[in-house]
């Protein structure tokens, strides 16, 4: 069952109820439960069906899509837009975890006191100087692609309107789209801690072995 909360966090997963099982456990501890997950499986008969069962405190719906590989995945998170219904979203892939238990509740504390900024972002996924360019364009990938969306809150309005894409590097192209589409240098709350972490699993579309 999906209420209307202050945050969603969209999970994808494929064929690691291992992964899967750390990921909800992470989100179990949250200190306060105000956000439902959003499991995106592309496995028709899969075995989320039993874990989601095992976490009965948390509000979780599963949406079934067809299988498209990687990158093609990436657009999973278009297909779900309209079962969204929060304020946020976040991105969280089976093999990734949140690391602090105050983590969702800080989120809604810092929307409040910031009058609902179009993102809250972890400075921590810009690793270089060159990734922001001075003028706030982003003209192409970084050599080195490693700005996930694990720490990108984006607030639902944006989040519908900009799409992710069937490329490799698929959370660069998408937060380059909501950077582009407000104005960065106001509308974005900045923080410096690293909120989620992504463990060594085998890259999405892979099996746990």
């Amino acid at each position: 069952m999906t209420n209307n909360k202050f945050l969603s966090i969209l999970t994808r997963t494929h064929k690691r109820p291992k992964a899967l099982r750390r990921c909800l456990k992470s989100l179990n501890k949250q200190t306060k439960k105000n956000f439902n997950v959003i499991i995106i499986s592309d496995i028709k008969e899969d075995v989320v069906e039993t874990i989601v069962p095992e976490y009965p405190d948390l509000s979780i719906t599963i949406k079934h899509v067809e299988p498209l590989g990687y990158p093609a995945c990436n657009t999973y998170f278009n297909i779900v837009r309209n079962a969204v219904t929060s304020e946020y979203v976040i991105f969280l892939d089976d093999d990734d975890e949140i690391i602090y238990k105050n983590y969702c509740k800080s989120l809604e504390h810092i929307s409040i006191k910031n009058k609902h900024p179009a993102a809250i972002i972890s400075k921590a996924l810009f690793p270089g100087k060159k990734v922001i360019p001075d003028d706030g364009s982003w003209k192409k990938v970084p050599s080195i692609c490693h700005i996930s969306g694990l720490n990108f809150c984006v607030r639902t309005d944006i989040y519908k309107k900009c799409d992710w894409p069937k490329s490799k590097c698929g959370d660069f192209y998408f937060i380059s789209s909501v950077f582009n589409s407000i104005d960065w240098k106001k509308d974005v709350y900045w923080y410096n801690k690293i909120t989620t972490s992504p463990k060594s699993y085998p890259g999405y579309g892979e099996e746990e072995k």
